[in-house]
């Protein structure tokens, strides 16, 4: 057997000293990073538990506030620009013993105010309105047009006031409109002041129509609905699936056996202002891309939510220094919008009863204090 060569051996043996080395070390790093994790994860873990609590602890109060309320519908409060609480309670219809859910739709009756002014604001922008313009450039047979400007319908200080009327069956926007202007009264002496009478915006929608060439409905569809994937919105004489049915109160709480029933024209009849069913996650998307500028530019929402008056309402939506706002009842139904003025923080309550005693527009105000700043 032959003698391996010293020097050789020799080299040998440093290359395994070598790779020894390199797999201690490796060894080494491997365990202080494992172990770094290892305590990066305890560290970590409290936090995200702590945020857990905070949400959970938040529900679990809503929720308690929403049964002292005798509250049917859905809540959502959004933080920072993400889901914080929701919160769903009582039945979305009695006879099928559906459950009130985050998808339920609710009519939000007069916050589609908030919209069509959103819509107003983007034929200004597009160039085809001015809010300088005068009413009779579109309706001159309506009693002081001359004097009533865009604006002026926007903030509800142009003088006008009308009586609720059922339009014929099968009427369209364009007729819908054409009644209102022989049905409104115009009172000089109140022009400037506020007053809240939704054919201002019936006047509108009209006036949207005359701009774009286009029926409310569809250009509601085109420029709000589509690009902001509204799927659970729609009009209120298009029923859809998840609607939830309108109930009045009896007691303080949900009368469960007497509902509302509306008929397709009445809801025509709201055009622009009242016909609206959607999602508290739909409306709270909709409401932030409109108040935030995302929408219509900063200088567009600012323009379009100026207080108008002494009521601060402007646009659609009522502004305070917090957060703006807007509320609509009717039909068996009761909406709320508070939201901040960038849109990352805000409180919306849908129910489908009664708002009889304002028990739940108080909750509103509370949860916007608490949660909206």
């Amino acid at each position: 057997m032959s003698k391996q060569n010293p020097v050789k051996q020799h080299a040998n043996m440093r290359i395994h000293l070598i790779l020894l080395g390199i797999v201690i070390l490796a060894l080494a790093v491997f365990g202080g990073v494992a172990n770094y994790m290892h305590h990066a994860g305890q560290q970590h873990a409290p936090l995200i538990s702590l945020q857990q609590q905070a949400e959970n602890n938040a529900h679990n109060l809503v929720a308690q506030q929403l049964k002292a309320a005798g509250f049917s519908g859905n809540v959502l409060v959004v933080r920072h620009g993400r889901t914080f609480v929701n919160v769903s309670r009582g039945l979305a219809n009695a006879r099928t013993k559906h459950s009130n859910t985050a998808r339920s739709a609710y009519e939000i009756d007069s916050v589609q105010k908030s919209l069509t002014a959103a819509l107003v604001m983007q034929e200004v922008e597009r160039g085809r309105l001015r809010l300088s313009d005068r009413l009779a450039r579109f309706y001159p047979q309506v009693p002081g047009s001359r004097d009533i400007t865009i604006r002026e319908l926007l903030d509800m200080t142009s003088g006008l006031s009308c009586k609720r009327f059922i339009p014929r069956a099968g009427a369209s926007d364009s007729q819908i409109v054409a009644a209102y202007c022989q049905q409104v009264h115009y009172h000089a002496s109140h022009r400037g002041t506020w007053d809240y009478q939704p054919v201002n915006y019936n006047l509108l929608s009209g006036i949207l129509e005359r701009v774009s060439g286009m029926p409310y409905a569809q250009l509601l569809q085109k420029r709000l609905l589509t690009p902001l994937h509204l799927a659970d919105t729609h009009l209120a004489y298009v029923p859809g699936q998840r609607d939830a049915t309108g109930y009045g109160k009896k007691n303080d709480v949900p009368n469960y056996q007497g509902s509302y029933h509306t008929s397709a024209a009445m809801q025509h009849a709201e055009l622009g202002t009242g016909q609206l069913f959607t999602t508290t996650s739909d409306l709270y998307r909709v409401e932030a891309a409109i108040v935030s500028g995302r929408l219509l530019g900063q200088r567009g929402s600012s323009l379009l939510h100026r207080p108008g008056s002494v009521s601060s309402y402007g646009g659609g939506l009522y502004n305070n220094a917090r957060y703006l706002y807007a509320n609509g009842f009717g039909y068996g139904f009761s909406a709320f919008v508070r939201i901040s003025h960038d849109g990352k923080n805000a409180v919306i309550m849908l129910a489908n009863a009664d708002d009889s005693h304002y028990q739940f527009k108080k909750l509103a105000d509370q949860l916007a204090e608490r949660y909206v700043r």
